[in-house]
């Protein structure tokens, strides 16, 4: 047999095995993915590295961390198998079927994914943003999230059955009871997201209060489905979003953007130390650091409803021109003394201001010096702070009887 036959005889086996055609075609083909997958993939993904690098824009590093751009390299292969499937396969129509579908199910899964990475390096983007930590990023992200899952799974399922998506969705109705029995808080927690988010009720770093579920401190996040607030105690409590929505929650972002908080606190005054002016009471306020000025500005005021005046009054003009004064007190925000309803414990002195320190350690500390000086005042006006007889002053009122 001369060259020329033999090689006649190798065609002819080639045109006629079609078992072997095929295999030389798949060959052919894996290959091509392959090398698009291992060569050219690896090669596109540098360029974008190198230009993400150099960018100054903040929300591609944010993508680039979730991995998003390697995952959208992986849709070249799939979507390179897709496009020569039809080149490689026309002969064996069963086996196109089955790849294609093969292949768009891979797609679907792909394409889920880079959604979820995006949104993801998205949200983080933002939650870095001024302007948006008012929203609730987080929660609406993963409402976004939980989407495309769910529709990507319709158009999975659909493709791999080979059925219509419109007609699947359709069949699903029988399973809408079933589907919101089981996405209750889901779907309450998507509810009460929108809420809070349009509303800006809160946003994570808000300090918030809720006594009857013991919670006190500053929220961590915001999700979907629960919120974590990290309490004064170091502990952290977990709560369903709806609680926010459906419940008393209060919010002390607003002190924080006043600029001022609030000190409200009442000492207790006996009722038989409150006693006109006398020489004794103004000699010893003269004593005070600007005693004299308060006093003389206190008795030539003008707008006096009575002539007569009593230590307790002057007490409060006394305190009041304090806190005109000081340099923490808010000038531009309510500031007053009130004398409360009489009661069992004597004549309730209620101060009430706001103070430009907001931090907590601060403004313990200035109400606490606050207090403990307006009790050594007292005594400066002849009068009396009532306390609760203790078990040692039975005991000496035994004696003296």
């Amino acid at each position: 047999m001369n060259l020329l036959e033999k090689i006649e005889f190798i065609n002819s086996i080639i045109v006629d095995n079609v078992f072997f055609q095929f295999s030389l075609r798949f060959f052919i083909y894996i290959f091509l993915i392959l090398v698009v997958y291992a060569v050219v993939r690896p090669i596109i993904f540098k360029g974008l590295m190198s230009l993400v690098s150099k960018s100054k824009q903040g929300w591609d590093d944010y993508l680039l961390n979730e991995g998003i751009f390697d995952t959208i390299l992986k849709l070249l292969p799939l979507l390179l198998a897709f496009a020569l499937s039809d080149l490689f396969f026309v002969s064996h129509l069963p086996v196109l079927l089955y790849v294609q579908r093969l292949l768009l199910a891979l797609i679907i899964l792909v394409s889920m994914r880079i959604f979820h990475k995006g949104i993801r390096g998205l949200s983080f983007f933002f939650q870095k943003i001024k302007y948006a930590q008012d929203l609730a990023i987080q929660s609406l992200c993963q409402v976004l999230i939980l989407f495309i899952y769910f529709f990507g799974a319709i158009l999975l399922v659909a493709t791999i059955m080979g059925v219509s998506a419109w007609a699947l969705l359709s069949g699903l109705g029988a399973l809408t009871a079933v589907l919101m029995l089981v996405f209750k808080d889901t779907l309450m927690g998507f509810v009460a997201s929108i809420q809070i988010s349009l509303n800006r009720m809160l946003s994570v770093g808000d300090w918030i209060e809720m006594p009857q579920h013991g919670v006190d401190g500053n929220v961590l996040s915001l999700s979907l489905t629960n919120v974590k607030v990290q309490n004064w105690d170091k502990t952290v409590s977990t709560l369903p979003t709806s609680t926010l929505v459906h419940e008393v929650v209060k919010n002390w972002k607003g002190m924080e953007v006043s600029g001022g908080r609030r000190i409200k606190e009442s000492l207790y005054v006996e009722v038989a130390s409150v006693q006109l002016l006398n020489d004794t009471i103004t000699k010893a306020v003269k004593s005070l650091p600007q005693g004299d000025l308060v006093l003389d500005k206190f008795t030539q005021k003008d707008g006096r409803y009575f002539e007569d005046l009593s230590n307790l009054s002057l007490f409060r003009y006394y305190v009041l021109q304090l806190l005109k004064d000081h340099d923490l007190v808010k000038k531009d925000l309510t500031r007053l003394l009130r004398l409360l309803p009489v009661c069992d414990r004597g004549i309730p002195i209620e101060f009430y201001f706001f103070i430009s320190e907001q931090e907590w350690i601060k403004y313990e500390d200035f109400k606490a010096d606050f207090i403990s000086y307006l009790i050594l005042l007292l005594p400066f006006f002849s009068l009396r702070l009532y306390q609760k007889p203790s078990s040692d002053d039975l005991q000496k009122f035994g004696d003296l009887t």
